[in-house]
């Protein structure tokens, strides 16, 4: 599939021209040398990160059997969910900055920064939102079948619902990672990963004593959000982007809704089970509706802020 893949990416870019035959032209040396430094940059930071999932796979062998198989479940049907986003949003989002850095400077991503930050944070927590409604009946569809009892499918669905805050975490955080690819400075992303790591250890030690295996899945979800914190800082720091008080208010207001709305699902226990009832269904219908309605209205904005007459004139 990769290979087949490989080459329809390769016709398609000779169709269009993007690839012309011939001796290609060597890159100038500062150009060459930056590309280098950035590579070996980010395969650095993507190498250390790499230790994360992997440390918390190690720690989790000592809460007893069968928790590293259930934190795997979790991890990958999570995973699975947020890399239908993400994995077509960070390429066009990265064009977006690059087009816009080049065409109109520093000051015609900020305000856009901004916009989508704060919209991909309510995207993510209604997909938090509409995950934790409806964890149950995703985990009796997917995994409970043969060995896999109900007590498991419930541990799988607590730590699901663990993961399930990553989403606009990941989300928000996706926009000040593409940014700093679009300014070519992934040098900054080997220590901020390092302090990733470190965070995560030290929040898989002081959380398992507390919560278990869940304490793991919850301290993946603290890292994402001091990463997040991480990147918008040195961003800040550098001029890069100018966020006021009020618009990190705007920006951490969806988080404040996804608290009251978790209500809903965790104290009220109104949920999709696996054998859902209408009224069920109804009922997580209105809440991700209501959800939904808020989102919109708050994001009103987000069209203005990406045309191009208007990012001209922001800074």
């Amino acid at each position: 599939g990769a290979i087949v893949g490989a080459v329809m990416i390769g016709w398609l870019l000779t169709r269009e021209r993007l690839v012309v035959g011939g001796r290609p032209e060597p890159l100038p040396e500062p150009v060459n040398r930056e590309m280098r430094l950035n590579y070996r940059a980010l395969v650095t930071a993507s190498a250390i990160l790499f230790v994360s999932p992997l440390v918390g796979q190690w720690m989790a062998n000592s809460l007893g059997p069968g928790t590293v198989s259930h934190l795997g479940y979790a991890n990958r049907l999570t995973t699975g969910i947020i890399a239908l986003v993400t994995s077509s949003l960070a390429p066009v989002l990265l064009g977006f900055y690059a087009h816009r850095l080049a065409a109109y400077g520093m000051p015609a991503v900020r305000q856009p920064f901004v916009e989508m930050t704060r919209a991909f944070a309510w995207v993510g927590c209604l997909m938090t939102l509409g995950v934790w409604q409806t964890s149950d009946f995703l985990i009796g569809l997917v995994y409970l079948h043969g060995q896999f009892t109900t007590r498991d499918a419930g541990q799988v669905r607590a730590l699901v619902d663990c993961y399930a805050l990553t989403f606009p975490l990941l989300l928000a955080a996706t926009s000040a990672n593409t940014l700093i690819f679009a300014l070519s400075k992934n040098r900054i992303l080997v220590p901020i990963c390092s302090a990733l790591v470190v965070a995560n250890v030290v929040g898989n030690i002081v959380l398992m004593s507390w919560l278990g295996v869940l304490g793991i899945a919850l301290s993946s979800s603290l890292v994402y959000a001091l990463s997040m914190l991480l990147m918008s800082a040195y961003l800040q720091y550098t001029g890069a982007i100018r966020v006021s008080n009020f618009e990190w208010f705007k920006i951490g207001l969806p988080f404040l809704c996804l608290g009251v709305a978790a209500i809903v699902p965790f104290a009220m226990s109104v949920r999709v089970t696996v054998h859902p009832r209408a009224s069920e269904v109804l009922a997580s219908i209105a809440v991700l509706g209501a959800f939904t309605f808020l989102a919109v209205m708050a994001n009103g904005g987000v069209a203005r802020a990406l045309l191009p007459s208007g990012t001209s004139r922001s800074g």
